[in-house]
């Protein structure tokens, strides 16, 4: 089912239309790799699985701060609409929505890349007591689906980002857009180059549960 999510979620946002409801399917996708690196049953799998919810919280906000503030402005968040390219008219939502892609498609440096990394990793090699063939193959289609999230990344970056269209033009982001994307990218940042900090706080309690 996690497998299932992974791909469905990833293939759904290579064709939505609606960059509030891709944002929304790529949650799903995420939360695929946090099922399967849960089902492995490994030490592994479930510091993949913490570091992998936490790094789709703050992830996940920041996207939505973004593509919230964008549909205000540009009434409506259909990605086939044409609009002025946000590098060109609002650079600071541009790279806070490049910063958030990014970390979607699981880029090294940024959160994502250790929950979905670990995810694959732990189930190549599961526990004793589950099928390893099986698992194997599970490894190999998440990672098609890590593939899917750089396709559909760049998807959108090319549509809302890219580009030298300026008109119509909407304004940048405003002083709580700029604190919020600012928070959010900093700890995606920080996570991405640090991974130790959360894990060394979830380790303790890895180990208590796996002990039972």
């Amino acid at each position: 089912m996690a497998v299932i999510g992974i791909l469905w979620a990833g293939l759904a946002c290579l064709v939505e239309r609606d960059l509030k409801r891709l944002i929304a399917w790529a949650s799903v996708a995420h939360l695929g790799f946090v099922v399967l690196a849960l089902a492995t049953g490994t030490e592994t799998g479930l510091q993949a699985a913490l570091f992998g919810n936490v790094a789709h919280g703050l992830i996940s906000a920041l996207l939505f701060v973004v593509v919230g503030g964008l549909k205000h402005r540009w009434g409506s968040a259909d990605l086939t609409v044409a609009r002025a390219a946000l590098r060109e008219v609002s650079p600071r939502l541009g790279a806070a929505l490049v910063l958030g892609m990014a970390a979607a498609m699981g880029l090294p440096g940024l959160a994502g890349f250790w929950g979905e990394i670990g995810a694959v990793y732990a189930a190549w090699a599961p526990a004793e007591g589950r099928p390893q063939t099986w698992f194997q193959g599970y490894a190999v289609a998440a990672a098609v689906g890590a593939v899917l999230a750089v396709a559909y990344g760049a998807r959108v970056l090319k549509e809302a980002w890219a580009g030298e269209r300026v008109e119509p033009r909407i304004p940048d982001a405003v002083l709580t857009e700029r604190l919020s994307v600012r928070i959010l990218g900093v700890l995606v940042l920080l996570l991405g180059v640090l991974p130790h900090l959360l894990l060394a706080v979830t380790a303790p309690a890895v180990e208590a549960v796996l002990a039972r």
